[in-house]
């Protein structure tokens, strides 16, 4: 299992390996359910009325922190948003 120093380029590679055209990093994350799951009826609302744009939720950040992602399946991932 692999570690990332910096969030930024974890989360580009966990995009990828996601949510790409063939996910292979699964069960995806259903970041669109955190919302309702507070409570929050219309979440682009909510982010622009509280300047969240930009952030990611601290639930979010954690469990993408914690997300061990295999060694075989980095291998795969092409510089950009290609896939391998």
């Amino acid at each position: 299992m692999s570690r990332f120093r910096d969030l930024d380029l974890e989360l580009l590679v966990i995009e990828q390996l996601m949510y790409g055209p063939e996910p292979l990093l699964l069960p995806a994350y259903d970041l669109p359910a955190r919302p309702a799951e507070q409570g929050i009826g219309d979440p682009a609302s909510h982010v622009l009325e509280n300047g969240l744009h930009g952030e990611v939720p601290l639930e979010s950040r954690a469990h993408f922190e914690a997300l061990e992602i295999p060694a075989a399946l980095l291998a795969g991932v092409e510089d950009g948003m290609g896939s391998a």
